[in-house]
């Protein structure tokens, strides 16, 4: 018996060893994996009645993912490099699983706080909500700023995905979207509960008015995770003399454009076109 083992906790080896290989089943596969996992990490907070429920749940859903994201990189190398895919197939295959990972993440806090309702989401997610300012507001009357600090507010959440990515690699990464993804959750389900009286349709229709900015936002620090992961190991592997540094770091390079693009688009998204879009539901 080796402590060496990839697989670091139980909680991972429930997990299947393969990753389906059809993009769709795959998606599916990973989304609900993080889904379960996440209400399983904010289940055993609340049954041990734990303060800061919310923010150790963190922790324990970053923890069994992790190892999923390590298989992720790990394929990514072999397909790179052992079966010549082609690093932009290869990448881009990695990215998605990720995403998924950030998805499903997002659905299970979703799942937790609409079953919370507005006061267990105060209290579990405290933490979220003293963050987000959000104070009496719900999601008609929320003040959604000006575009210019709004991507300078995505820069900074971008570069702390950057900074855990690179010194904690997988971990790091892990952890920063799990942070956002139950930030996201809970401030946005708050949101959505605290408009006035409307029916299931608008408040679904509230919901899908967030999801484009929200998305680009998410597919951004992914790409960002990512680099900082890829630079991390290549810098740790290669001598700067070493050829096989550089083309990892272009890559890196190339995802860190594709997401400051991204931040941008966002911030104009959630600045300009959510306000309308949010008062067009709610005037119907």
């Amino acid at each position: 018996m080796s402590f060496a083992d990839p697989l670091r906790t139980t909680a991972s080896a429930l997990l299947p060893v393969r990753l389906a290989e059809a993009p769709l089943r795959r998606a599916v596969q990973l989304t609900v994996e993080a889904c379960l996992y996440t209400a399983l990490s904010c289940a055993l907070p609340l049954l041990l009645g734990l303060a800061q429920g919310g923010l150790i749940s963190i922790f324990l859903v970053a923890a069994p993912l992790t190892d999923r994201l390590v298989v992720l990189l790990e394929e990514n190398r072999s397909n790179i490099y052992a079966l010549h895919l082609g690093s932009g197939m290869a990448n881009r295959r990695t990215a998605a699983g990720l995403l998924c990972l950030f998805g499903g993440i997002v659905l299970g806090y979703t799942a937790v706080a609409v079953w919370l309702g507005e006061r267990g989401i105060a209290h579990l997610f405290a933490f979220a909500i003293d963050a987000a300012d959000l104070r009496g507001e719900d999601l008609v009357r929320r003040s959604f700023g000006d575009p210019l600090d709004t991507f300078a507010h995505n820069l900074r959440v971008a570069l702390v995905v950057l900074c855990l990515g690179f010194v904690y690699r997988a971990y790091g990464g892990m952890l920063a979207l799990a942070w956002n993804a139950c930030v996201w959750a809970s401030v946005l389900t708050m949101l959505v509960l605290r408009v006035g009286p409307v029916g299931e349709l608008s408040r679904a229709l509230l919901v899908a008015s967030v999801l484009p900015h929200l998305g680009l936002e998410a597919g951004s620090y992914v790409l960002v995770a990512l680099a900082s992961i890829f630079t991390s190991k290549a810098l740790a592997t290669y001598d700067l003399r070493d050829a096989r540094l550089w083309p990892p770091i272009r890559s890196s390079l190339n995802f860190a454009v594709l997401a400051a693009i991204g931040l941008a688009l966002a911030a104009l998204c959630e600045s300009w076109l959510l306000p309308g879009w949010v008062h067009a539901v709610a005037a119907k």
